[in-house]
């Protein structure tokens, strides 16, 4: 009755591990990130709440990664498929 149901596991687990290599492989030859994957350096961290965080805190931060992503990506986006037009 258990022999079964280890079995079983084992089979599901060994699929797992299976698949899970087969996508790391798969990943090193996927292409570079593009630059909206990686352009904020303001992005906000459940460390940088604190108990005295405000909700206009959170509105400055927020204005400031919008203008940030506005700088950093879509003017970039925007000039490159320009430029490929």
């Amino acid at each position: 009755m258990f022999g079964g149901i280890v079995k079983t596991l084992m089979l599901a687990a060994l699929l797992v591990l299976t698949a899970l290599l087969a996508w790391a492989f798969e990943s090193r030859n996927m292409p570079a990130l593009q630059v909206w994957h990686s352009a904020l350096d303001s992005e906000f961290m459940a460390q940088d709440a604190t108990p005295n965080s405000t909700l206009q805190d959170y509105l400055d931060l927020e204005t400031r990664l919008f203008d940030e992503l506005q700088d950093k990506v879509y003017r970039r986006v925007a000039r490159s498929s320009s430029a490929t037009s």
